[in-house]
């Protein structure tokens, strides 16, 4: 996971761990030696580390060795979150029952926050915050933790919403090419893959911000819509793709 090239991991500032339930011991260790460190995010899903590394073992806790977080086991419920982070808020998850559950302790629920109780987790200890709750119950299921070493965040819920990966995105200061949240946008060298996820219906006047100012934005949408190397704009890091078909992608070139 980190051994080819560890020089590649340091433009990375938010890390997803959506299915960590066991971390083989040589995983754990290498997200502690060399994905935790300043300036970066790690989040993660449901129940982090709830199995034993080496035995696949039922470990309860685990998720609060992992996180640093008095992560407290409950019975099923269902794991729907209402959340608020910086100007947006929604809700995500399951209506469903669930088991295993985790959510913040006793101490946690009732301050909304603190400081974390234990400096073994992979950010080691500081600040805690909540950001949401479960819509059953009101227990605190999306929490952050600003530690010593990295910011941590853990969910209770698995389906996060795209508007919520953008506000998280968005604080642990990643570049956000867009803002549409049906659109999925790849970025490699100079070019830039669009593909638009309304089913049937093409996602529109797409805005695309670049991270650094461009010569030349030109594009191509492999159809018969737009004519190929169509000139977007000249000296401009912010331009608009007048529409993303729902059946092919659009590709855009950018000259820095």
């Amino acid at each position: 996971m980190c051994g080819s090239a560890p020089h590649l991991l340091t433009r990375y500032k938010l890390l997803i761990f959506p299915n960590a339930l066991q971390l083989q011991p040589d995983v754990e260790r290498a997200i502690r030696a060399k994905l935790a460190s300043a300036g970066r995010t790690l989040l993660f899903v449901w129940a982090p580390a709830v199995l034993d590394g080496a035995t696949g073992a039922a470990d309860p806790d685990g998720p609060a060795r992992l996180t640093g977080l008095d992560l407290v086991r409950g019975g099923p419920v269902p794991l729907r979150t209402d959340w608020s982070a910086g100007p947006a808020s929604g809700t995500y998850g399951q209506p469903y029952a669930v088991e295993p559950s985790f959510t913040l302790g006793a101490a946690g629920h009732a301050n909304g926050g603190g400081d974390a109780p234990r400096a073994d987790g992979v950010c080691g200890a500081g600040n805690v915050s909540v950001l949401g709750r479960l819509r059953e119950g009101r227990l605190p299921s999306l929490v952050q933790l600003d530690g010593s070493r990295c910011r941590l965040l853990f969910s209770s819920s698995p389906g996060l919403s795209a508007d919520l990966y953008q506000q998280l995105a968005a604080d642990a200061g990643v570049h956000l090419y867009t803002n549409a949240t049906d659109v999925t946008l790849e970025a490699a060298g100079n070019a830039l893959l669009l593909h638009c996820g309304r089913g049937g219906e093409p996602c529109r006047d797409v805005r695309v911000r670049l991270p650094a100012l461009a010569s030349t934005v030109t594009l191509d949408d492999f159809g018969d819509d737009v004519p190929p190397g169509r000139l977007l704009c000249t000296s401009c890091d912010e331009f608009v793709v007048p529409m993303v078909a729902a059946a092919s992608p659009v590709l855009v070139w950018v000259r820095i």
